[in-house]
């Protein structure tokens, strides 16, 4: 009795009938929505559970499918030792190694649940981004409610108001600007059809909701590496090359002087756009300081507090400009919201080659399984969206944003259908 009560749980998946272990996983990638737009710092404990739950499902072997997986893919922890190692020449030492140490437990952990990911079935993955794209569609849904009521409740506060306070649900719309087109594709390519519009309808709306011109800019990047690829396959190459170039390049494009007439007119057009420039030209000042290593791995919070503010209003003519108090920022916040430039900051030359030689390695070890137009043109309409993000948004060591990177790498493997590969 107690063998048939295992197979319920752990082998049902196998023959066609879902167990407590499958649900475990349906739900959490269900909540996964929601949680990233409500309460975003608890999306860092769906990895591990929902890993933990596909285990129970169907465990894996140690020497068939888990050590040669992570023997392929032991690269990846070189970011965390080399985090550790930063402490050597850190201006913090000490923030420079814990947060190295604590790198390679998220690193593993987010391994883990790709691993697991891979071992899914093709039914399994399937009601995985359809539950997937039901949290991100109900929590669209909840942010319209949540907007909708305040506005009601109001009788003097404009509209523009509700849209402005949108921005606290940035982290939600950036991640599934990001999943927008994998999750789509993913599910059309499975014939579920009426989620696949569920879920396009549910991220156009939050796009128009949630105050975030970056995830806007995102899906943009993402549909026009999409189309082109789509019309033009082999132009994939030209997409993986601008990915990896922007890791290796960036500091080269900075500083850039706002000071100018081109300045001024972007200030008028976005403050926020030309606060992010003073933030990398301020960036790029200390990369220059010491390009080859680095200031060490998470040090961008203790240069923040030794660089004091910026008058924004400076940047155009005298009188051009009423001064105001909002227009007083900080010359580089916890992060420079522009994770190659982080790099470049915390691990210097070192770090960013490092990063870049490992994603152009993936890319091309991935790129034999792309079959078609579809999967090509997916790919680089995924990693469009992701490039975007990863450059004007975010710290890139921030515990959230980590765990949800491996849940788009999870949804590419889905979408891309990736099976494990056998030593």
């Amino acid at each position: 009795m107690a063998s048939e009560a295992r197979l319920t749980v752990r082998e049902a998946g196998s023959l066609g009938r879902p167990g407590l272990a499958d649900y475990s996983v349906y739900g959490l990638f269900l909540l996964t929505g929601p949680i990233l737009y409500f309460a975003e710092n608890a999306v860092q404990a769906v990895v591990p559970l929902a890993a933990l739950a596909i285990y129970l499902r169907r465990p894996p072997t140690w020497a068939g499918d888990v050590k040669p997986y992570f023997r392929r893919h032991a690269a990846v922890f070189g970011i965390g030792v080399l985090g550790i190692a930063s402490a050597m020449w850190s201006l913090d030492p000490e923030i420079s190694f814990w947060r190295g140490a604590r790198l390679l437990p998220e690193l593993g952990i987010g391994l883990a649940f790709l691993a697991h990911v891979r071992s899914l079935d093709g039914d399994a993955r399937g009601r995985c981004m359809v539950a997937l794209a039901l949290g991100f569609a109900a929590a669209a849904a909840a942010v319209l409610i949540d907007l909708g009521f305040q506005w009601l409740m109001s009788e003097t506060t404009p509209l523009y108001r509700f849209y402005l306070s949108g921005a606290v649900f940035s982290q939600g719309i950036s991640i599934q600007a990001m999943l927008a087109l994998p999750l789509t594709l993913g599910l059309w390519r499975r014939r579920e059809r009426l989620w696949a519009w569920v879920f396009a309808v549910a991220t156009l709306c939050a796009l128009v909701l949630v105050n975030n011109a970056a995830a806007r800019f995102a899906t943009v990047c993402g549909l026009l590496a999409f189309a082109l690829v789509y019309a033009l396959p082999t132009a994939r190459y030209v997409v993986y090359g601008v990915v990896v170039a922007a890791f290796l390049s960036m500091p080269m494009i900075f500083p850039i002087s706002l000071e100018s007439q081109a300045g001024c007119a972007l200030f008028k057009t976005s403050a926020s756009a030309a606060h992010r420039i003073a933030i990398w030209n301020v960036v790029d000042e200390r990369i220059s300081e010491r390009p080859l290593l680095g200031w060490g791995l998470d040090t961008s919070r203790v240069l923040s507090q030794r660089q004091g503010t910026i008058d924004l209003s400076t940047v155009c003519p005298k009188g051009d400009i009423k001064w105001r108090p909002g227009l007083v920022k900080a010359r580089l916040p916890l992060h420079p919201h522009n994770a190659p430039l982080q790099l470049w900051l915390e691990l210097g030359a070192l770090g960013a080659y490092f990063v870049a030689g490992l994603m152009f390695m993936t890319l091309l070890r991935l790129d034999p399984a792309l079959a078609g137009r579809l999967s090509p043109a997916g790919l680089c309409g995924a990693l469009g969206a992701l490039m975007a993000v990863l450059l004007l948004s975010y710290g890139m060591l921030q515990g959230w944003l980590l765990a949800s990177l491996f849940v788009f790498v999870g949804v590419l493997t889905m979408f891309l259908d990736i099976r494990p590969a056998r030593s």
